[in-house]
């Protein structure tokens, strides 16, 4: 993931063994400028590519992480929001609210 403008790189293999890969927002996805770093969209699309599972895992309600991923389309994601309060599982469907 995109940390404080640093770029997720990795090889095949590495990608290849990771299944699931969950991340906060704010100050770890995002900058401290609340966007995505350069390339960030781009690994999670590697990663899916690969066959892993990307999750959004966030204090925040789903709309203001929509509106920060306005490059993922969060709503097939599976995600925690809320801080745990509204889960959603595989293709974004609600499995706790």
């Amino acid at each position: 993931a995109a940390a404080h403008g640093c770029t997720m790189r990795s090889s095949d293999g590495l990608l290849a063994t990771i299944q699931v890969l969950a991340s906060d927002l704010d100050g770890t996805l995002l900058n401290p400028d609340h966007k995505p770093g350069p390339g960030t969209f781009e690994a999670i699309a590697a990663f899916q590519a690969a066959g892993g599972i990307f999750a959004v895992c966030t204090g925040r309600d789903k709309g203001s992480a929509r509106g920060v991923l306005k490059g993922l389309d969060i709503d097939k994601l599976p995600g925690v929001y809320m801080n745990g309060t509204i889960v959603h599982g595989l293709g974004g469907a609600p499995l706790q609210s």
